[in-house]
């Protein structure tokens, strides 16, 4: 397909949420404050979307994104249409799914979500706001007590996590610190 430069980042980095490398070897094409909402919820940080595609990985045996087509609004922000695929079985929620990115300067700076795009992984629970809310908590423990996420942290920090404060880039740096919208 014939992609825009920024439809090119998004591509990329949906192709890497369902690959075997590793979620943090794409971490290139996010802002380092990158902000993402779902539906009520916002966190910031690129180390937060990178621990979300661990804890979708974990949750399912294999998991792809299917990319139906790109489309670039008059805003320039790109709405991905497609779906996830899981499992040897290929379950899939394809064309039932969408997001939005922003991108500038090559990196992605924002992203738009919905819980229903990840009934395919969590079933119904996805629709029930405190049967979701549980799902984020979940998560938020998984990335607290991950062996994984225990590696890479530093002991002596606070984890901050659903809003993204105290977080540090992979490259080293703090994350930004944008004002909550």
């Amino acid at each position: 397909m014939n992609y825009t430069a920024e439809e090119a980042v998004v591509s990329r980095l949906l192709a890497s949420i369902g690959s075997d490398a590793p979620a943090a070897a794409v971490v290139h094409l996010l802002a380092p404050g990158v902000i993402c909402h779902m539906d009520r919820f916002t966190v910031r940080g690129a180390d937060v979307w990178v621990d979300w595609v661990e804890f979708l990985r974990s949750r399912v045996g294999d998991l792809s994104v299917e990319v139906e087509r790109l489309e670039t609004g008059a805003d320039g922000i790109i709405t991905a249409f497609g779906g996830l695929t899981t499992g040897s079985g290929g379950a899939s929620a394809s064309g039932e799914g969408s997001a939005r990115y922003r991108v500038v300067d090559g990196r992605i700076v924002e992203i738009w979500t919905s819980s229903s795009n990840y009934e395919i992984i969590f079933g119904p629970k996805v629709h029930h706001p405190l049967r979701w809310l549980l799902v984020l908590v979940r998560m938020a423990l998984w990335r607290r007590f991950s062996r994984r996420h225990a590696a890479r942290s530093d002991p002596t920090s606070e984890d901050r996590s659903f809003d993204g404060a105290g977080d540090r880039s992979r490259d080293g740096g703090p994350a930004d610190d944008y004002p909550q919208r």
